[in-house]
């Protein structure tokens, strides 16, 4: 059973106003993501200068890429991740923690087909393709988790906890 509400902002589309800035640097994960970003830039202001980055997935190595370049961006960089929910809100997560604030940041999502769990027991993070409100087995520790709808951005995961953990076995 999957429930129609989660923790998770509502993402902004491609139609929606573009912001301003000095410069922009666009992220986009997979062909969707390129394709959301060329539409929102078509909107936003052709004067700032544009640094795009395309990426199939947020693997270690593009890891480390975009958190060079977040960490050397100055005053005045906006950031526009595009692609599926699990990347962009990872990207978000990596350009916080690097000094970045919400203003800074525009999301596009694409699709919601992969997410991260994770695990209140063993603090892994389990990738699955299960709904919210479902069950999924933790890579870390092996329990079964039940998908809570609550979404920390802050570590871009959906909460699990294990299942059925009341019951007197």
């Amino acid at each position: 059973m999957e429930i129609d509400f989660t923790s998770v902002p509502a993402p902004v589309g491609a139609e929606s106003p573009p912001v301003r800035a000095r410069s922009f640097i666009t992220v986009s994960f997979n062909t969707s993501g390129a394709k959301v970003t060329q539409a929102w830039l078509r909107q936003s202001n052709f004067s700032s200068r544009c640094r795009h980055i395309s990426v199939e997935r947020l693997d270690s190595l593009a890891w480390e890429d975009l958190r060079n370049i977040i960490g050397n961006a100055r005053v005045g960089v906006h950031f526009v991740f595009a692609g599926p929910q699990m990347d962009i809100y990872a990207a978000r997560a990596l350009a916080l923690s690097e000094g970045a604030i919400d203003a800074e940041i525009t999301l596009l999502e694409t699709e919601i087909r992969d997410r991260r769990v994770y695990c209140a027991h063993c603090r892994g993070t389990t990738v699955t393709q299960e709904k919210i409100g479902t069950i999924t087995t933790c890579s870390g520790c092996a329990r079964e988790l039940q998908i809570y709808h609550h979404f920390s951005r802050k570590s871009a995961s959906y909460l699990g906890f294990m299942a059925n953990a009341e019951e007197v076995t």
